[in-house]
């Protein structure tokens, strides 16, 4: 009989009713976990600005907090509110949290930022399942004379779970309470009832976009375009986060200065290929690999080239140690019906897309044999 009964967890998935539940449900676990796991605070806070040591820490969280806003006569309700302490500096920001599809509002947002601002707290902080094409960017544009008065940091819930995956497995939490309550949140926000959702579709526009790729009428400047050209982005993003959960590193894109400043240039730039050559690229860096990988998504032809540029070894006519000339590899995934999502695929399983290609074996042993000399 026990072997059909259910385990008591910390944060229970069943009773949820609606996306509001969803929310408080949401707010009330990330920011209990936030208070009691420093290391864990440490990692999500102190890219925001809070003054907080990785085992140290003062943290405070509240939700539901009401504010009277005398101007407008409504009472603004933030999700919740976050006090870290540290001597005699205090640092404190409103967060606000959406669940499932549900975007994030940007009169709601930019009037927390008026809140905070009135009572001199310091930034404000968004949580949802919108991925920003480029890390430090904002899913909304907000007003930039508010922005300079109190910033606005913004977290996917896909990049809060890397967050925690990569302090309790990875970087280790040595107190056992609190690495069985920082798996307790990974538990609860995994599971399809907390609204925290992977990255699923590419938008209202990608079925029109793809049916101008076939016909050649894609122009750059058009608005489906450009925000297909950003969810593309939003993807790359997602599918780093997914894979730096499995390997344990920290995967990111790889852009020029001037487009990691600007999403709008980086859009543009990729609207401008889509137009030209119909197809997206992006470049992702992995810690601890030969070089970077290069994706190349190939609209017309349904196709995801993934590919890597290396140094060979002990090249013919060049000395012993020496990196002489360049070596590539490519690996092609190829569908009937291809679809954005098997990128994602493809970088939670790298070594699954050799499977499309007869030659895997000559391949794997050429990839061995031209890389360093530790791994052939």
């Amino acid at each position: 009989m026990g072997e059909a009964w259910r385990e008591a967890r910390l944060i229970p998935t069943s009773g949820i009713k609606g996306s509001t539940d969803q929310e408080v449900r949401a707010t009330s676990a990330l920011l209990a976990v936030l208070s009691i796991v420093p290391s864990f605070s440490h990692a999500v806070l102190k890219q925001c600005g809070a003054p907080l040591g990785r085992v140290r820490a003062n943290v405070e969280c509240f939700v539901e907090v009401a504010f009277e806003d005398k101007k407008s006569k409504r009472t603004p309700r933030p999700d919740g509110l976050i006090r870290v302490t540290r001597g005699t500096t205090v640092w404190t920001a409103l967060v606000e949290v959406k669940t499932q599809a549900n975007p994030l509002e940007k009169g709601q947002v930019e009037s927390y930022m008026e809140v905070a601002k009135e009572n001199g707290f310091d930034a404000v902080i968004t949580i949802s399942n919108e991925i920003p094409p480029i890390q430090g960017a904002h899913p909304l544009s907000l007003d930039g004379r508010k922005l300079r008065a109190v910033p606005v940091f913004h977290f996917s819930w896909v990049r809060l779970i890397s967050i925690a995956i990569m302090e309790r497995e990875v970087r280790g939490i040595e107190d056992n309470e609190q690495q069985w309550i920082l798996g307790e949140l990974i538990r609860y926000l995994e599971h399809e009832n907390s609204g925290a959702l992977e990255f699923t579709d590419m938008g209202p526009s990608w079925t029109g976009v793809t049916e101008c790729v076939k016909t050649g009428l894609i122009r750059r400047n058009d608005s489906e375009v450009l925000d297909v050209a950003t969810r593309f982005d939003g993807l790359i993003r997602y599918s780093c986060l997914k894979l730096g959960q499995r390997l344990g590193v920290d995967v990111a894109p790889r852009l020029p200065r001037k487009l990691r400043d600007d999403p709008n240039a980086r859009a543009a730039q990729l609207a401008s290929e889509l137009e030209n050559e119909a197809s997206f690229s992006a470049t992702i860096r992995i810690p601890g690999t030969i070089s970077d990988v290069d994706i190349r998504c190939d609209l017309r032809a349904r196709q995801v080239h993934i590919s890597t540029t290396f140094p060979r070894r002990d090249t013919p006519g060049t000395s012993p140690g020496s990196t002489g000339s360049s070596a590539r590899s490519m690996t092609t995934c190829q569908t009937s019906s291809w679809k954005p999502m098997e990128l994602a695929d493809v970088m939670r399983h790298p070594w699954r897309s050799f499977d499309t290609i007869p030659r895997r074996r000559s391949l794997l042993t050429s990839l061995r044999s031209r890389a360093s000399p530790s791994l052939a």
